[in-house]
């Protein structure tokens, strides 16, 4: 896979996709704050490959994750194994989410990088505070496509065109299959 040469669902594969990821971002750990959600109830939504969640799992959370990738989240779940972490995974669209989850109160709900994605964003953000617990917290991030991260994967891959910014995203993306085609 491109994140990685070494083998697939590997924990070396993993290690490396890990200190790729926080290279390239390296505010998301203190943004995610890990070792603050230790026995707390955590829903991650859209988790990609699993890079912050498998953190929130080393740190001790009760994780939930919702990925709408399936294979996304086959990978995430060999990511889980591969280091014998555990959370709950539902493969879902985070647009219906209170379809899914319907009696949990969350202490934090994340989601990074994600929620711009989806076709109605608002919807996304309306159902999450029924999800909150009272001192919950939502932290999120949305991003544009002319960002940091696009600058400096342009100068990681030596390309000069920034009309080939979509390109770049899609390829790069933590997510194995991105229908970059709903972006362009």
């Amino acid at each position: 896979m491109k994140h990685s040469s070494k083998p697939l669902a590997s924990v070396e594969y993993f290690d490396e996709v890990e200190k790729k990821k926080y290279l390239v971002e390296p505010h998301i750990p203190k943004f995610a704050n890990f070792s603050k959600w230790k026995n707390k109830k955590v829903l991650e939504l859209g988790c990609g490959i699993g890079t912050d969640s498998i953190n929130f799992a080393r740190h001790g959370a009760i994780l939930t994750i919702v990925e709408l990738s399936d294979v996304s989240l086959d990978i995430c779940k060999k990511r889980f194994a591969a280091y014998g972490l555990n959370a709950t995974f539902i493969n879902s669209n985070i647009e219906n989410i209170t379809d899914i989850i319907k009696d949990t109160k969350f202490d934090l709900i994340y989601s990074f990088g994600v929620i711009h994605h989806t076709l109605n964003p608002k919807n996304v953000i309306d159902q999450v505070y029924n999800l909150l617990s009272r001192e919950g917290e939502f932290r999120f991030m949305v991003y544009s496509k002319v960002s940091y991260k696009l600058f400096w994967l342009m100068m990681e891959n030596n390309i000069k065109d920034i009309a080939l910014g979509t390109k770049i995203i899609c390829e790069q993306s933590d997510a194995q299959k991105l229908p970059c085609n709903i972006y362009i």
